[in-house]
């Protein structure tokens, strides 16, 4: 007797809590297998599943009842009821295709502009907030600077060459031998 009250606690909460599976085909107003459709419990993103290339799909459930949807792009959403009780189930979904002429209504706008221009625009107006330095402002510098060139002798055989100095290598020389520098 004890080895069967152990058997039967063991055994109770695999039957209890066990999953049970639904499956079926998802087909078109002709009979026709759709696959790659979705198939998923409502209120519970969690249960969804895709039916394969034959329009098939498969569910693991546990005991209860369940909404199931089922939708494709150019296909009518379906939703249908089933419960499950102690045992797998097997439900067939027909989905109808949109009518083009039931379409409603739509209405398209586009709002042209940069938006990179618009965020550029709201900060500039509150680049005092962000930078205190973002002002025109003026101060005094001193730079010392100093340079050298270095020239090449022309060769002395040409005349116009002797006669062309260069009037900037005449102020240099006499900057160099002052006094001050």
């Amino acid at each position: 007797m004890k080895v069967f009250y152990l058997l039967y606690f063991i055994c109770l909460p695999t039957l209890t809590f066990s999953q049970w599976n639904l499956s079926g085909t998802v087909l078109d107003e002709k009979k026709i297998p759709i696959p790659y459709a979705n198939v998923y419990i409502k209120n519970n993103t969690d249960l969804r599943t895709q039916t394969d290339e034959n329009g098939k799909y498969s569910l693991q459930l546990f005991d209860g009842e369940y909404f199931i949807i089922v939708n494709l792009a150019g296909y009518e959403e379906r939703e249908t009821y089933v419960v499950i009780a102690n045992k797998g189930a097997v439900k067939d979904i027909q989905l109808f295709p949109i009518k083009i002429n039931e379409l409603d209504e739509a209405e398209i706008s586009v709002k042209r502009g940069n938006p990179g221009r618009e965020i550029m625009l709201k900060v500039v107006k509150k680049r005092d907030q962000i930078n205190p330095w973002a002002y025109p402002h003026s101060t005094d510098v001193y730079i010392k600077a100093t340079e050298s060139i270095v020239r090449k002798e022309k060769d002395s055989s040409s005349k116009n060459d002797r006669q062309e100095a260069d009037p900037f290598e005449e102020e240099q020389r006499r900057l160099a031998n002052s006094p001050e520098a």
